[in-house]
């Protein structure tokens, strides 16, 4: 088919119609009217779970036939998403390399089935991730210094909670988290739920500072008896503004709670959940794998390349984004030509992009994206408003041309 001998195909991918979904953001990309329906996340790729689709005149098929009929494994080392929060997602924290494998190599020796909704570890791979924010987008990311963390809880004046706190004024930093982040989850059913409406109460009733009584009292909006209402308190609140990009590496306890973003991360899928999700909450499993030193989170510089063109490299084996900008170029078209080094993803988030492989060409508009094979050869990349080229971390030339896209 002759899809499968292309260097340049269009893709259909799937819309995930989680709860959290925003039913606006992605239609507004899209220049469409909302359903009505949330539309949480759009994936591109070809994990399993939501394989994209190549399009051709001879009909579709799974991406993944595609880079077999070019030598390569079936299955991109990465995943591409566009992601719309309405709602927080949940307060999780994803394996290394090593606790992944173990983790799998272990509940499959239990016998756990991998659609079971108790199974934590449905693969042997860790799941660094980065999100570049094209609305703001606000998330928690990180642990906040103890000392802090401990005058908010002391601000909010909730006696169950001073176990908690006098763990906080532990000499070393991780252990004083690892104890009270620990002593919050840990607790009997009954009293995390209790712990919850407390500290709830406690915000409503106007006590603490303004920046954790606004987060209480948003989580609590969706979990008023979820104790991640709580556990959110001892991380840092982010605010990325549009074109800002943060990464996250395994152990890092992170929440994304409003906005749209595109996401990439290794194509895994383990998530272990602390809270604010009716889904499987593992906090054993979690604390073993949490990371408890303080840390902001990691934001990842934008490297220019050429006018218009910047690139992210987060410290990830599996993924690296560029993104195409003509706003950045003071409006006019840009361009860049790869070499031919691996599978490329490219995403329209605005304009109209053009791809262009040999006498090959595609045209792009917001929400759509497109597949570069392997054996695509130098392509150029043209676009008036903005793109996103998603590929293995690899030295590129680039270059401006002034041609419309």
């Amino acid at each position: 088919m002759s899809h499968l001998r292309s260097a340049v195909v269009r893709l259909s991918n799937r819309t995930m119609r989680y709860a959290w979904g925003s039913t606006e953001l992605i239609p507004a990309l899209r220049g469409v009217a909302p359903d009505g329906h949330p539309q949480a996340e759009v994936w591109i790729g070809t994990h399993p779970a939501a394989p994209s689709m190549a399009l051709s005149p001879d009909g579709a098929r799974p991406l993944s036939e595609v880079l077999a009929a070019a030598g390569s494994p079936e299955r991109l080392p990465f995943l591409v998403k566009l992601l719309a929060a309405a709602e927080p997602l949940s307060l999780q924290v994803h394996p290394s390399s090593a606790q992944a494998a173990a983790g799998f190599a272990r509940e499959e020796a239990a016998g756990i089935r991998l659609e079971s909704p108790e199974r934590c570890y449905r693969d042997g791979s860790h799941k660094p991730e980065m999100l570049v924010a094209l609305t703001p987008f606000d998330l928690l990311c990180g642990f906040r210094d103890p000392a802090a963390v401990g005058a908010d809880l002391e601000a909010l004046n909730v006696r169950r909670l001073d176990d908690v706190v006098a763990h906080l004024s532990a000499d070393d930093p991780r252990v004083a988290v690892r104890r009270a982040w620990g002593a919050v989850l840990t607790r009997p059913a009954d009293e995390r739920v209790a712990a919850a409406h407390e500290v709830v109460a406690a915000c409503g009733a106007g006590r603490g500072g303004s920046a954790a009584r606004a987060l209480v009292l948003d989580l609590a909006a969706c979990y008023p008896d979820d104790v991640g209402v709580v556990a959110a308190l001892f991380l840092n609140q982010v605010r990325l503004p549009p074109g800002r990009a943060l990464f996250v590496p395994a152990g890092v306890v992170h929440s994304y709670r409003r906005g749209l973003g595109l996401e990439v991360m290794a194509a895994s899928d383990n998530v272990l959940r602390a809270g604010l999700t009716p889904k499987h909450v593992a906090v054993a499993e979690v604390l073993d794998v949490v990371n408890f030193e303080p840390s902001p989170g990691m934001v990842v510089p934008a490297v220019p390349q050429s006018p218009g063109v910047h690139r992210f490299r987060p410290p990830a084996a599996e993924f690296e984004v560029w993104v195409h900008d003509s706003e950045a170029h003071q409006g006019r078209p840009v361009s860049r030509a790869t070499m031919p080094l691996g599978p490329r993803v490219v995403l329209c988030c605005a304009g109209r992009t053009v791809l262009r492989a040999g006498a090959e060409d595609v045209t792009l508009v917001p929400g759509e994206a497109a597949f570069l094979a392997p054996h695509a050869g130098p392509a150029e990349i043209a676009t008036s408003g903005k793109a996103f080229t998603v590929g293995l971390p690899v030295l590129c030339e680039t270059q401006v041309t002034n041609g419309g896209a």
